[in-house]
């Protein structure tokens, strides 16, 4: 990176760097993004009758992440970019039915996510460069672990039975039932603020 002086530098120089075009081909960097996942069911199987399975889910929260990224500029002003991300979310769902019976279950989902896109610059300035972007995203999910909770009374009008009961099974694997592989597209707008070799982006 080099600014013109052009009290300092002589006119042949001038010329000369005026005629080289020049820009950034490797990038890497760190991204901090606010993230929340939500949960919706889009079919319902029922399995007791008279039991309500349409129960929500329970909302997810909002998190923060760190995560590696790299740009390639493989021409000026356009560059190809990719992501690397590891996240985590869970969630709730409490099936109830007066009087006596409740199904309790949460299960935690681990994913490692891989957007890849195409970014293209605009320049505002000598500094500020505004930007679209458009490509895809590889969420791969390698670990989901269930917790779920039984009870009934021997009131209860779901199960027939005239007992009460308890059980419970925790930290089991659910992958086996999850898809594991789910693909996405990106599309945005930025704009970025470059100071010599450093670029700060919000998206």
């Amino acid at each position: 990176y080099y600014k013109i002086n052009e009290t300092e530098d002589n006119d042949e120089f001038i010329y000369e760097n005026q005629k080289v075009k020049s820009h950034p081909l490797i990038s890497l960097g760190v991204r901090n993004t606010a993230s929340m996942m939500n949960y919706s069911a889009i079919q319902t199987h029922s399995v007791l009758e008279g039991l309500d399975y349409t129960a929500p889910y329970s909302r997810g929260g909002i998190g923060f992440l760190y995560y590696g990224w790299l740009e390639y500029e493989f021409m000026k002003d356009i560059s190809f970019n990719a992501d690397l991300i590891f996240i985590w979310s869970s969630y709730i769902r409490i099936l109830e039915k007066d009087p006596g019976f409740s199904l309790y279950y949460k299960e935690k989902d681990n994913y490692m996510e891989v957007p890849f896109y195409f970014r293209k610059y605009f320049h505002a300035g000598e500094h500020v460069l505004p930007y679209v972007l458009f490509g895809g995203n590889w969420k791969y999910m390698y670990k989901a672990r269930g917790n779920v909770h039984l009870s009934y009374t021997k009131d209860d009008l779901i199960t027939g039975k005239n007992i009460d009961f308890y059980d419970n099974m925790e930290d089991f694997d659910v992958m086996p039932m999850r898809n594991k592989n789910i693909f996405d597209w990106v599309a945005g707008a930025g704009v970025g603020y470059q100071i010599r070799e450093l670029r700060m982006y919000l998206d």
